[in-house]
């Protein structure tokens, strides 16, 4: 059983046996020895890690520790320090795995951001063609200035000989990163010796270029600005709705209060809970929550990036953040689903009531009111509560309940007396669950003399869940009878009334008798 060692390699850390972070100390040790203390050596010593870094990762070992067959493969294929210069076909052996190009800005030749010498290089084309393209859509509406100030943010420089290695597609091998030093060097001694303008046009070019490089390297500082400040709004948004999704899911009732004190003495989970016909809320919090924070998450890491550009493997936790997302999806969709089948049917029970010994026959004049407060549900204690649909969830007593509001309608009657006509009604999975549902509605009411008196509220058992419940109240009126409209029946008198050009707040308060052309008012 071998020792593994935990190293850090290019930015990213490996688990790697001992006999390979022996070997691979040595090969590094050799080549800061062989090129010295430079800053140039610094540079190659960091390309030469992350390719190595690189290398690891797409090998992918199974068991995730580094081996020394794998460390030997890698050191052949970038080269060794004694290789260089002594071995001409060993420089010029093919790597194994084939370096793809990189775009890339590149500096050398480059007149204002080295954005079309970087295009160059990437698609093998002469620079003068994509600078004669961003000109000509320069007059496109300044479409080519917006495209270039794009590619010159979002285009990383090459400053590395790695990163140059990359951008001319050769491979990152160690005698290529050395060769790659020693040019820069000579094109650098040769651009001072040019460097000088020699007549006046050129002169007047250099001072030209110079101004547009200022102004544009101004713009690029303004949209690098506005950038961060739109990472910090993106990041501080996010944050506070993350909060936000925090505290209404798991501390629903603290939330509600703060947001909406109206409601302040429910959760989330007691609202759901009392809508759908689960055993757990979890089923349906648990999804939701996840299919609005993920993209809140990403929103938060993506101004993360905006703010810091930093580098960072982050492609399998997207697929598995992804995965989740879906997953929260099919599980909520399912869910919903399911509720849905228990609501397809919906149903009525429907009674009838008597009001043949209400009003004298002589007056037939019955005084409809309702009650200020309901003393058998809503009292005193129902001091908070939630609208939803037409319903209610209040709590009464300390227990949830949900209540709604009936509607009432006055319609003409070719009885001989009056009466009022109960229809109620609820959904369920089957004519017999609908019918069982609609019948557990709760609705009180009273008759006193002449005087009918109506709840303005129903109310279900306690555990029961909403199946859409609501109740309809029908005042069927012979000719000839008056009903006075009590200012109680606000909140219940349907605003389309069948036998009424007139608004409910118009009605109430009055005496409408039924005529053979409908209401009309008693004076």
């Amino acid at each position: 059983m071998k020792k593994t060692v935990k190293v850090n390699i290019g930015g990213f850390s490996y688990n790697i046996d001992e006999d390979a972070y022996n070997a691979l100390r040595v090969y590094l040790d050799d080549i800061k020895v062989r090129l010295g203390n430079g800053n140039e050596a610094a540079e190659t010593i960091k390309d030469i890690e992350e390719r190595i870094s690189e290398l690891i990762s797409t090998r992918n070992p199974e068991d995730g520790v580094v081996s020394l067959p794998l460390v030997e493969e890698i050191i052949a294929q970038i080269g060794k320090p004694e290789d260089i210069g002594g071995d001409a076909e060993f420089a010029q052996k093919p790597s194994g795995n084939k370096t793809l190009r990189r775009l890339y800005r590149n500096p050398e030749g480059a007149i204002v951001g080295g954005v079309c010498s970087g295009l160059s290089e990437y698609f093998g084309v002469d620079p003068i063609v994509f600078r004669l393209l961003f000109v000509l859509l320069f007059f496109l509406k300044g479409f080519g200035l917006i495209l270039y100030l794009v590619l010159w943010i979002a285009t990383p420089k090459a400053v590395t000989p790695k990163q140059k290695l990359e951008m001319k597609g050769e491979p990152v091998t160690f005698s290529n990163i050395e060769k790659t030093l020693k040019d820069e060097m000579n094109s650098v001694s040769s651009n001072l010796k040019n460097a000088e303008p020699k007549n006046f046009f050129e002169k007047l070019m250099s001072f030209i270029g110079q101004i547009a490089l200022f102004c544009l390297k101004a713009l690029l500082i303004f949209f690098k600005v506005l950038a961060i400040m739109i990472g910090v709004i993106i990041i501080a948004t996010m944050l506070f709705v993350f909060l936000v999704l925090i505290g209404v899911f798991f501390f629903g009732s603290f939330m509600m209060s703060w947001f909406a004190p109206e409601i302040g003495g429910f959760s989330l989970n007691e609202f759901i809970t009392s809508m759908f016909d689960i055993s757990s809320s979890i089923w349906v919090t648990v999804p939701i929550f996840l299919i609005i924070a993920i993209p809140v998450v990403a929103l938060i890491y993506g101004g993360v990036r905006i703010i810091f550009r930093f580098k960072a493997r982050d492609g399998l936790i997207g697929i598995i953040a992804a995965v989740i997302w879906i997953a929260s999806v099919v599980t909520l969709a399912l869910t919903v689903f399911f509720q849905a089948r228990s609501l397809t049917i919906r149903e009525s029970v429907v009674n009838t009531i008597s009001l043949n010994e209400v009003a004298p026959v002589k007056e037939k004049v019955i005084v409809l009111k309702s009650y200020n407060l309901n003393p058998d549900s809503l009292n005193k204690a129902s001091d908070v509560q939630y609208n939803f649909f037409d319903m209610k969830l209040t709590t009464l007593n300390g227990k949830k309940t949900i209540s709604g509001k009936p509607e009432l309608i006055i319609e003409k009657s070719d009885e001989e007396f009056a009466n009022i006509t109960m229809i109620k009604k609820a959904r369920g999975g089957s004519k017999v669950l609908a019918k069982q549902n609609a019948s557990e509605i709760i609705y009180n009411y009273s008759i006193k003399d002449s005087i009918v008196t109506l709840d303005p509220i129903f109310t279900m058992p306690d555990n029961t869940k909403w199946k859409n419940q609501d109740i309809t109240l029908v005042m069927n009126l012979p000719e000839g009878y008056s009903i006075y409209l009590d200012s109680t029946l606000m909140d219940i008198l349907d605003y389309n009334q069948p036998f009424s050009n007139y608004w409910p707040d118009e009605m109430l308060g009055k005496t409408w008798t039924m005529t053979k052309n409908g209401l009309r008012e008693k004076r």
